[in-house]
């Protein structure tokens, strides 16, 4: 078996490479800042004694990084193109063992059988368009990563299972080992027993009793409550090198986001957002990074009450598909079509476990965000693989034949892959760094306010501050409570020395945020320049009370005690 899988244990790492080659001279981007540049926990290797936090171990891979290249992109990139290299090897083993637990394994025959699914599935998942953010965008290495050590326990649990003696103890310990790197890397691997669930009873029930298969997974199930134990316990400090008057005013905008948003609405609003992702993974068109997604607060809305139908509809099947056929696992097949059935709706069960924690009625700030669907992914490519093969098989004219329908099986397969290559090679041009990315993003949400916010601060670190002040009108008018925004076009205008509208947009700055130190301590400025000397103290000392460490404030400050009498 080893020897028929080396040559696909050669391809698929190079060939992620050879897909995101044109990433390597790209910059960071976006919040790479926050857990990268701006992140003083991974600039010491020490700061990790501490094992806590829920994404322990993306935090420390990025520590790694920096131990070993400080603040070079390329080191990044390549480890997180190495990851997906590895999640693609590690699909292709996992859907052999799958179909290697079942009597489908006598097919596997060269490209034949198993084999063939196996590598398709891994194929269309790791040249997919819609991984390009997981991978590309370096802050989502945690999806990544927590999606390799997903797929390990999986591929673990059902060697252990398959294995005999001390070896079977020996691989099911490794597997709870990898489990719990999962759980300390994100949250969404708290899905990880049910996923475990769907293999055991579909794949593995025929080794034991349904009680000792229960038993199995138990420890799985006791693990994972490390996430909603140390989500609630952890408060883990400044996780970037901000002041605490920064964080109080990060705290106040997501306080009042998520108060905005009910679970309820966070619900229905998920529905449509599923949608997108399914029809992402099918026709990857028009990808952006922030999509500026509408919230849906009623189930009666038709887009809602459709997207609900169309889910429960594709879950339906899969779990019927998978109740009717997991039983054959125990006896003989027949034919290869009640194989793949199984293993279609397989994927189907593995896409909608894996998706509903950040699809569900836990409200996360931004409703849509294509990292979300990587692990989903892998469920899509072991669904879409099968009806590549079905297809393959009805143009052979049936499902007797042992050879003929391969031959367009890979044929399809190759086309498709080609297609999805290419779709990904071009959308990596947009992760150059962040004015493509963020032009690309207006340019199909033209009314995406963090867009164009976005925009106006490339500009206005190139001191561009005529490109700069429109981007920020713009904000503005389309998210008036923006107070990042109110503050940088308020420091626009006084660039340009217009000292009244300065004040207007400090004053509604602090009007949305008054933990806003730096319009604090602008609008200190302008009333210095007004001659307001009593206000504009009392500015920098309210910016200097939620900045202790703002030296510019303190300066001010000394100033006016020094040479004016108050």
């Amino acid at each position: 078996m080893t020897g028929r899988r080396l040559p696909y244990f050669l391809i698929l790492i190079p060939l992620s490479f050879l897909l995101y080659a044109n990433t390597l001279g790209s910059s960071f981007i976006f919040d790479d800042s926050l857990y990268i540049t701006e992140n003083p926990l991974i600039r010491e290797l020490e700061n990790f004694r501490n094992l806590s936090g829920v994404r322990y171990v993306g935090l420390l891979s990025f520590a790694l990084n920096y131990s070993v290249g400080g603040y070079e992109p390329l080191g990044y990139h390549v480890v997180s193109i190495l990851i997906h290299g590895v999640n693609g090897i590690l699909v292709y083993l996992f859907v052999s063992a799958l179909l290697g637990s079942t009597s489908f394994s006598k097919y596997e025959e060269g490209f034949s059988g198993g084999t063939a699914l196996a590598f398709g599935a891994a194929l269309l998942f790791l040249v997919h368009p819609v991984q390009t953010q997981a991978v590309s965008y370096i802050a989502q290495r945690f999806v990544s990563l927590v999606t390799l050590f997903y797929l390990l326990t999986a591929l673990l649990y059902i060697y252990s299972r398959r294995s005999t003696g001390m070896s079977k103890v020996i691989i099911y310990m490794v597997a709870l080992v990898s489990a719990l790197l999962a759980y300390k890397t994100k949250e969404i691997s708290f899905t990880l027993p049910a996923a475990l669930f769907v293999i055991e009873f579909g794949f593995l029930k025929g080794a034991g009793t349904a009680k000792r298969s229960i038993l199995l997974i138990l420890p799985f199930i006791v693990l994972s409550a490390i996430i909603p134990i140390e989500t609630l316990m952890y408060d883990g400090g400044s996780v970037s090198d901000l002041s605490q008057g920064e964080m109080d005013a990060i705290r106040a905008d997501k306080l009042k986001d998520l108060t905005e948003l009910s679970p309820y609405s966070y619900l229905m609003t998920q529905f449509r957002v599923v949608v997108t992702y399914l029809r992402l993974l099918i026709l990857p068109i028009n990808q952006v990074l922030d999509y500026d997604f509408p919230r849906y607060d009623s189930f009666a809305t038709p887009q809602v009450f459709l997207s609900f139908i169309l889910l429960a509809s594709i879950f339906g099947l899969g779990l019927y598909l998978f109740i009717r056929f997991r039983r054959s696992v125990d006896g003989k097949w027949g034919d290869r079509s009640k194989c793949a059935l199984l293993l279609f709706s397989t994927g189907i069960l593995w896409f909608f476990i894996t998706v509903s924690i950040e699809s569900s009625v836990i409200p996360i700030k931004d409703h849509i965000f294509e990292h979300r669907v990587y692990l989903p992914s892998i469920g899509f490519a072991m669904a879409a693989v099968v009806l590549i093969y079905v297809a393959g098989n009805y143009l052979s004219g049936t499902f007797a034949k042992v050879s003929a329908p391969w031959k367009y099986f890979w044929s399809i397969l190759i086309c498709v892959a080609l297609a999805l290559s290419a779709s990904t090679v071009l959308r990596n041009r947009v992760w150059a760094n962040n004015m493509t990315m963020w032009t690309d993003v207006v340019a199909k949400m033209p009314n995406n306010g963090r867009a164009h916010y976005n925009i106006a601060r490339e500009y206005i670190f190139s001191e561009d501050y005529v490109r700069a002040k429109r981007h920020l009108l713009r904000t503005v008018e389309l998210i008036p409570d923006h107070t990042v925004a109110r503050n940088n076009l308020g420091n626009v205008y006084l660039v340009n020395g217009d000292i009244e509208n300065a004040r207007i947009q400090y004053e509604a700055a602090l009007s949305a945020n008054t933990y806003n130190y730096r319009a604090h301590y602008n609008l200190g400025l302008v009333y210095e320049r007004l001659g307001r000397i009593n206000e504009a103290h009392n500015m920098y000392s309210e910016a200097l009370r939620l900045n202790p460490e703002f030296a510019e404030a303190r300066q001010k400050i000394f100033e006016i005690e020094r040479y004016y009498d108050r």
